[in-house]
């Protein structure tokens, strides 16, 4: 079942605030996708407002008190524009408006004038508050729709597992949190299973408290692994299994105790040279946070296996293919056969190529044709960003999380 699809609209200048991020971040925890428009070759923004604006179930707008610019064409607002295709289109719609934020711009006072004539609006000074007002308006969409979005499976970690979890969940090409989150109810109400990894001492409360919520609305659909003893964990009221503490166990005991997994997910294989592995590993973390597994050799190819065998296999299950171009892959021999397979006339995946590097010549020659993301500068949060929610977007209408 596909996630919800979810229009971000905001007043100019707000892109990068933190109210937008909450909003961003609210989505993705719910399992949702966050659309947005951003700069295309091929479509003007206008266009790609109405594509995605049609494809969503929820339009989420954030209006503080600038204006902004007016279409080419058109004397309103993108936000404006946005707005008005979501009434002429019919999307549900909520909106925020933030408080003591009273524009002095007469068309700013009237664009709000209308929006709280015609859509549910909610005052917030703090991102805090828009999450905590967001999230019940996504509940709602997702039961009025009939199909309440949610991750297939999330690794939940306590007693020192962080490690271990986060290895667990590269294996799965899914996300991990700590139990003891704060936000782990939001977390779990996101999710349709979940694997709960313990390794160390005895719970604390907060651990105690996120593992019986889990256990609490999953029931069976939660597997509870530990290294330790598996009496220490006896009042949970649920089997608890011995682990060795080795990833590919217990990805294999997730993979088959509760049927989820890579092959229940848009699979995204990621090529990539060695020295870009920082850039992945966070690259792959956001991208499995988005709804994608993910496939990279370092975290999906055991010792001893033969590499061409794993890496066909791999290609052959992918949705879509995501190469790191950097100075780094440039001389690759396996990056080069990795995009000779995955370019092969068969193959129906999408092919998206990441530029990592300023320069243009390191993209490789077959792939000189196809438009990149450029997430160059990308240790700047604002620039990755943007150019992470750009692929996501590219990615999720080839997979299949967009309808």
């Amino acid at each position: 079942m596909a996630p919800l699809g979810v229009f971000l609209g905001y007043s100019s200048g707000l892109g990068t605030s933190a109210l937008v991020e909450a909003a961003r971040t609210v989505v993705a925890d719910f399992g949702g996708v966050a659309l947005e428009p951003g700069a295309s070759p091929d479509l003007p923004l206008t266009e790609q407002c109405r594509r995605m604006i049609r494809e969503s179930d929820l339009y989420v707008g954030v209006l503080g008190s600038a204006y902004g610019p007016e279409l080419p064409d058109e004397p309103v607002s993108y936000a404006e524009f946005e707005y008005r295709t979501a009434v002429e289109i019919g999307v549900p719609r909520v909106v925020f408006l933030l408080a003591d934020d009273r524009s002095s711009d007469r068309r700013q006072r009237e664009f709000r004038e209308f929006v709280v004539a015609t859509a549910p609006t909610t005052e917030v000074a703090s991102a805090r508050e828009l999450a905590d007002a967001l999230t019940p308006a996504l509940d709602g969409v997702a039961d009025r729709s009939g199909r309440r979005a949610r991750r297939p499976l999330l690794v939940l970690h306590c007693g020192g597992a962080v490690g271990l979890a986060e290895a667990v969940a590269a294996a799965l090409g899914v996300p991990a949190r700590p139990v003891a989150d704060p936000d782990v109810r939001s977390f779990v109400d996101g999710t349709e299973s979940a694997l709960i990894l313990h390794h160390g001492g005895p719970l604390t409360p907060p651990e105690s408290f996120g593992v019986g919520y889990a256990l609490g609305h999953l029931g069976r659909r939660a597997l509870v692994l530990t290294t330790g003893p598996v009496g220490m964990l006896a009042g949970l009221g649920v089997p608890v299994q011995p682990w060795s503490g080795e990833a590919g166990e217990a990805a294999d005991l997730a993979r088959s105790a509760l049927g989820q997994g890579d092959e229940r997910l848009p699979n995204c294989y990621i090529s990539y040279a060695r020295e870009d592995a920082p850039f992945v590993r966070r690259l792959r973390d956001d991208l499995a946070d988005a709804g994608f597994s993910t496939w990279t050799e370092s975290a999906n190819i055991r010792a001893g296996e033969w590499f061409p065998e794993s890496i066909n296999a791999a290609l052959d299950r992918a949705d879509s293919f995501v190469v790191v171009q950097s100075r780094h892959s440039a001389d690759s021999q396996w990056i080069e056969y990795e995009i000779r397979q995955a370019l092969t006339p068969r193959a129906e995946r999408r092919v998206v190529p990441v530029l990592v590097d300023p320069d243009p010549g390191v993209v490789h020659p077959l792939l000189r044709a196809r438009t990149a993301v450029d997430f160059t500068g990308w240790s700047d949060e604002t620039r990755y960003r943007r150019a992470l929610r750009r692929l996501v977007r590219g990615l999720a209408i080839r997979s299949g999380v967009d309808r």
